[in-house]
């Protein structure tokens, strides 16, 4: 009996320890980002982030002061309203589309990711991404946060319809600029 009952009880412990294994979150839940909704014009908050999003255009050809930049596909130009909660630092993002993410486009040097954002100083301005035409669909996932990528911090997430929006030939974007709160 004594050996039947120490069987029995290591069998279970086996099965307990499966059961935990098998119902842990994976290591991407546990360490990706904290996914904060929002939509076009609607304010989000993050741990360390404020954003609205104010609206979307689409270009072939980025200009700037010092700068003109023909997209090899779309500019998707996002205008956007942020600050920082908690410390000093950028503000950037990532667009999804199908499961192909595309970061802020480094090219146009009036982008806000290339701007410290101060805690409580509003700053308006734009993050441009690249992308072919065929990314130009509904249900693009537009991602911001203090990294492309953030883990284990907060992401806001805002839905971006694409598919039927007006391509530019030309728009003219500007230096990110403070705005009273």
């Amino acid at each position: 009996m004594n050996r039947v009952t120490a069987a029995l009880a290591g069998l279970g412990l086996v099965v307990a320890a499966g059961l935990v294994a098998g119902t842990a979150p994976a290591p991407s839940v546990l360490q990706g980002p904290i996914p904060v909704g929002a939509a076009v014009g609607q304010q989000a908050q993050g741990r360390d982030i404020v954003v609205t999003v104010q609206g979307v255009a689409l270009a072939r050809t980025l200009r700037s002061d010092d700068w003109t930049g023909a997209a090899s596909g779309v500019w998707v130009v996002v205008r956007l309203r942020a600050e920082t909660r908690l410390t000093s630092g950028a503000v950037t993002g990532s667009l999804t589309v199908g499961g192909r993410t595309w970061n802020v486009s480094d090219r146009p040097p009036v982008s806000l990711d290339q701007t410290s954002v101060d805690p409580g100083l509003p700053v308006e301005g734009v993050l441009a991404f690249e992308v072919p035409r065929s990314a130009l669909v509904d249900g693009a996932i537009l991602q911001l946060g203090r990294s492309p990528r953030p883990q284990a911090d907060s992401a806001i997430r805002v839905r971006l319809d694409l598919a039927g929006a007006p391509v530019r030939p030309s728009l003219r974007v500007d230096a990110p600029q403070g705005v009273g709160s």
